[in-house]
């Protein structure tokens, strides 16, 4: 049982770290934003699905730490097994929400990127014969 309590504890301090870590992030994200809505929105989202993924894994670790306090009966402890792994099952969820959702922000600013350049190729067309024969 003192395994299932250091695990909790390392738990419990992992995720303190990791809220501490988030909110640090986002500070430093929100100044950077400057007037960028989209940016904005999505640091705002990330935060928000980094702390309650952050904070579940600090529930499960407080959990584990109070499972001696449990009734030794099949429903209570069906009940406390079914409610760690759904929180585990969430976490993960978010988690893969998380990669999802910062793949496609990233993804969508090169697109953006490279919609520009290629404006900027179109309006000015003598560079860009600059560029062909250079390439030549």
């Amino acid at each position: 049982m003192l395994s299932t309590i250091i695990m909790g504890l390392v738990l419990v301090a992992i995720s303190a770290a990791l809220l501490i870590s988030h909110w640090q992030q986002w500070q430093a994200n929100r100044s950077r934003a400057g007037s960028d809505a989209d940016f904005r929105q999505f640091v705002h989202r990330q935060l928000r699905r980094r702390t309650v993924a952050s904070s579940l894994a600090g529930i499960v670790g407080f959990a584990l730490i109070a499972f001696e306090q449990v009734p030794r009966t099949p429903w209570s402890i069906t009940a406390y097994l079914l409610s760690l792994v759904l929180a585990a099952s969430w976490m993960l969820f978010l988690g893969l929400a998380d990669l999802r959702a910062t793949r496609k922000f990233h993804e969508r600013q090169q697109l953006d990127k490279i919609a520009v350049h290629l404006r900027r190729a179109q309006a000015n067309p003598q560079a860009r014969k600059g560029e062909e024969t250079r390439v030549r």
